[in-house]
């Protein structure tokens, strides 16, 4: 049996497929910067709320780059089951160089976008250098949640295959089950 997938416009554009990705992402980052802004806001602290939306979205739209390689990653070096102790030496410097990069994103977007109106160190380096250390958890969870979300929904894709084979079957049995009865009430008797 093969199967044949019901080709989603996602799956089949690969514009509106990175228009979602980023899309998601962008979701994200408003959604992890608001309670920032409102919380130095209510602080009687004035910053733009421009520039602080602008560099909250585009740091979380940073990851989009990244979740094409972090997704084969995951499907070629399976942490599922067994395989995880053989993918797990491959995931971890796939998970430094990805945090690595996105800091690097990151600390650009900040300087160029200048969220704060008193921002502290304004060379790359010594803020590039402060970011990988306080993100090193956060950026870890953000790389095991794609993974995560990439084997959901290749579970879900395996449960819809399931699923399609199953009905194929079932109407294949329901076929041969009316040919037999169609058999019997026209017998044909060589003399």
């Amino acid at each position: 049996y093969t199967f044949e997938p019901h080709s989603s416009p996602l799956e089949s554009n690969p514009w509106l497929k990175w228009a979602a990705i980023i899309g998601v992402w962008a979701f994200i980052g408003v959604v992890y910067t608001a309670p920032i802004y409102i919380e130095v806001r209510s602080e009687g602290m004035v910053h733009s709320a421009v520039r602080v939306f602008t560099w909250g979205i585009l740091s979380w739209v940073a990851w989009a780059p990244f979740e094409p390689a972090i997704v084969w990653f995951a499907r070629h070096f399976s942490l599922v089951g067994g395989a995880w102790k053989r993918s797990l030496p491959v995931h971890i410097p796939a998970f430094l160089i990805s945090s690595a990069l996105h800091s690097a994103a990151a600390v650009a977007i900040v300087l160029t976008v200048k969220p704060w109106d008193n921002m502290g160190p304004t060379t790359f380096w010594p803020r590039f250098l402060s970011r990988m250390q306080s993100s090193f958890a956060g950026d870890l969870l953000v790389y095991g949640g794609i993974v995560g979300v990439c084997y959901a929904i290749d579970y879900y894709r395996k449960f819809q295959e399931r699923e399609y084979v199953a009905t194929q079957l079932e109407a294949q049995l329901a076929q041969a089950q009316l040919d037999s009865l169609r058999m019997q009430l026209h017998p044909h008797f060589l003399f």
